[in-house]
């Protein structure tokens, strides 16, 4: 959504935002860790899922989630 404030000066306080938000982000991330709905997901579990699918090994994703805060 950073590319949309600064390319088009578009905001959370402006009505496309949460038009562009739910078009494109959220139907991606929905898409990416297959849920119909985001919010009802385990996301840490689905992230987990894929960097490990991408190659991370479990130490690398210990050590991530340990310096994000888990």
């Amino acid at each position: 959504m950073l590319t949309y404030r600064n390319f088009y000066h578009i905001g959370p306080a402006d009505a496309t935002y949460a038009i562009i938000l739910r078009n494109n982000l959220v139907k991606t991330l929905c898409a990416l860790f297959g849920t119909e709905e985001l919010e009802a997901a385990d996301l840490k579990e689905k992230v987990s899922e894929y960097l490990l699918s991408i190659g991370l090994s479990r130490k690398q994703l210990d050590a991530l989630a340990a310096r994000l805060g888990k």
